[in-house]
């Protein structure tokens, strides 16, 4: 309430394959030169395996570890603390409040149920769109894309994600039964 004014608040929350999304982060900066804040300068400046090596062990490893329970725990508040499994809970929590829950590799079906929920509130919503950042034009499994990414990493750096995204891949395959 903001000067006795009550807003209505839709909110749309994507949840993404949490070892997955590294491939997507350091193709993303490397993309968009412009972007000079540290974690972006690490991602141009490093080869995927060196930027994913350092975020298990690095100044970023904050980035890598549950980030994503971590935000949806605490909106905002301590996104640098490390994510317990009580904040897995309340990120459970939280996705299941949101109005449009999803899932970025369930992109399409995430936005058509947006649609279908906001367009009852706002009858001429239109959620079509033209893929901007798109990590591959051949739309394959998730499976074989972390394969495929794990190839490219090495087994150890693919486990030690693995391992500081417990919490996260937990979450994800929460959402993917939503």
């Amino acid at each position: 309430v903001l000067d006795n004014e009550v807003y209505d608040v839709y909110d749309i929350i994507l949840v993404r394959h949490p070892v997955y999304r590294f491939r997507s982060i350091h193709k993303f900066y490397n993309k968009s030169p412009e972007l000079k804040s540290p974690f972006s300068i690490a991602a141009q400046s490093q080869s995927l395996f060196e930027f994913c090596k350092n975020l298990t062990e690095g100044a970023f490893a904050h980035a890598a570890n549950n980030f994503q329970t971590g935000l949806l725990s605490t909106h905002l508040a301590s996104r640098y603390v490390m994510p317990v499994d009580a904040d897995l809970v309340r990120a459970r929590q939280r996705l299941l409040s949101a109005r449009c829950p999803g899932v970025v590799e369930r992109f399409d079906l995430s936005m058509a149920h947006a649609e279908s929920v906001l367009e009852k509130s706002f009858p001429h919503v239109d959620f079509s769109y033209k893929v901007i950042n798109q990590t591959s034009s051949i739309e394959t499994a998730i499976e074989e894309k972390l394969e495929v990414f794990r190839s490219e990493i090495g087994a150890t750096v693919f486990r030690r994600l693995t391992e500081m995204n417990a919490l996260d891949i937990n979450l994800w395959n929460f959402a993917m039964g939503l």
